[in-house]
């Protein structure tokens, strides 16, 4: 990706020191060890570039990158590698700690500061239902101008085939959700379940997505009265806890992460009704 990143001497400079090309940076990232303290390592604008210092008026321009900064990470393998299964992540990377994770999100390119915050809090809320129980993403970032310093780690994943997150508002929540009071057929039931288990038993790479996208459908069709709601939940459990490749160590979370994010998946999917 040809995009120019502002940078600056250190995290006390106010004025920036040049600018570089993103894959640059990602590069060093990937081959320097650094070995100054943090407080003289340089920094980095991933989302934004100025025309001078880091101050909001000096804006002139969004790079179509988010910087996430991913702090009290009590798992940060399973959090990065939770990352590089989204399609959105241009990168993600260890922090200069070691024990905590920045990522780097395609969204479109902002025209406005407002507009910029409002993509950051949508993406925000999209996955800290997955992440809420292994790490904490830091509102700092809600900030273009916010500095990411120097770091190192040798297995930076860079993706080459993104795909913009595009959404810019929040999904309101539905507090009473009217849930239908007569169910499918007995024969659209039994679809849902074939469906879910053939999802399921196909499922041999690339984990946490298509669970996700496997539980928030199957949501989506309990709330269209295809199947019952507690049925749903006991075969999701069990396809989750017989799943080979999800009990392998070749999978990149546990039993209980998969479980607990298929739950919540399945949850939103209870808002969006399905109709076929």
């Amino acid at each position: 990706m040809n995009i120019l990143i502002d940078y600056y001497k250190n995290r006390l400079s106010t004025k920036k020191s040049g600018s570089r090309k993103l894959f640059g940076v990602l590069k060093e990232i990937e081959t320097n060890k650094v070995l100054k303290k943090k407080i003289n390592r340089k920094g980095n604008t991933f989302s934004s570039f100025t025309d001078l210092g880091r101050k909001h008026k000096n804006i002139i321009g969004f790079t179509g990158l988010l910087f996430l900064d991913i702090d009290n990470c009590s798992d940060h393998v399973q959090v990065k590698q939770f990352f590089i299964n989204l399609e959105h992540t241009v990168a993600v990377w260890y922090s200069s700690s070691g024990r905590n994770v920045h990522a780097l999100i395609k969204i479109p390119i902002c025209t406005t500061l407002k507009e910029f915050k409002l993509r950051h809090k949508a993406f925000s809320c999209a996955v800290e239902p997955y992440l809420k129980d292994v790490a904490l993403l830091d509102s700092i970032t809600s900030n273009p101008t916010q500095l990411a310093f120097e770091s190192y780690d040798s297995e930076i994943f860079i993706n080459n085939d993104i795909v913009e997150f595009e959404s810019i508002t929040i999904a309101p929540k539905l507090v009473n959700i009217t849930r239908p009071t007569v169910l499918g057929t007995d024969k659209q039931e039994q679809w849902c379940i074939d469906w879910l288990q053939n999802k399921f038993n196909n499922i041999n790479t690339n984990g946490y997505p298509k669970v996700l996208k496997t539980s928030y459908a199957l949501g989506g069709y309990c709330s269209g009265g295809y199947i019952n709601e507690s049925n749903a939940l006991e075969i999701m459990t069990n396809c989750i806890n017989n799943n080979p490749y999800l009990n392998s160590t070749e999978s990149s979370g546990s039993i209980k992460t998969y479980l607990k994010a298929g739950r919540a998946a399945f949850d939103k999917g209870l808002q969006k009704p399905l109709h076929w």
